[in-house]
């Protein structure tokens, strides 16, 4: 009677065990096609992504700022330090030392009078600060930001200035102007920021 039970119970064993091996297999190959499909909607998501993020770079390369690291801010001085030195650039001949007048030589942006129709010109290097401000009006580059600039320009007439008292002059008369300058730059946020040694001139001067 044992015998006979325990043969009956074996063989309810393999036949739960061989539909269980069934089972598996067909939960198997169930999984493995979800799986291909996951993986191809997920090669399908990175594709998408990784285009996105192509065409993302693309427009950012498109739109670059080409003058990133080159900007350049002019300071809007008080017309007394440049226009006005022009304006009344007879001050700044003296009959005694010097042959030519200096106004002759401020036309076409400092670079003189025009030779004969020709691209040349009569020009005097005494000059140079005007030449230099009217190119850096032109530049590509320049901001009224000057917290985006890496450099700001200071568009000093230093050399005309000195002409005005450089004969028969006391030196606090003659450096009055550099002075007030300097205290005018130092109240102001951009000298502030790295105390000018962003700041730079240029002075048509030999000294």
């Amino acid at each position: 009677m044992e015998k006979q039970f325990a043969a009956k119970y074996c063989c309810q064993l393999w036949i739960a065990f061989l539909l269980a091996i069934i089972l598996c297999l067909l939960l198997i190959r169930i999984d493995y096609s979800s799986i291909i499909g996951s993986n191809v909607d997920v090669k399908v998501l990175v594709n998408n992504y990784v285009n996105g993020e192509q065409k993302a770079m693309n427009r950012n390369n498109s739109h670059q700022d080409l003058c990133l690291g080159q900007y350049i801010h002019i300071h809007d001085l008080p017309s007394q330090y440049n226009e006005d030195l022009l304006m009344n650039c007879n001050h700044l001949f003296n009959k005694k030392v010097e042959k030519f007048h200096l106004c002759v030589y401020t036309v076409n942006s400092g670079f003189g009078p025009q030779i004969n129709s020709t691209s040349w010109f009569l020009t005097n290097q005494f000059l140079l600060e005007l030449i230099f401000h009217s190119r850096m009006k032109k530049y590509d580059c320049l901001t009224n930001d000057s917290s985006l600039a890496s450099a700001i320009f200071v568009p000093f007439y230093a050399g005309l200035d000195l002409r005005r008292h450089l004969w028969g002059f006391n030196t606090s008369v003659r450096d009055e102007s550099g002075r007030n300058l300097l205290k005018w730059l130092a109240e102001k946020p951009e000298w502030k920021r790295m105390w000018g040694m962003d700041h730079f001139l240029v002075a048509g001067r030999i000294f």
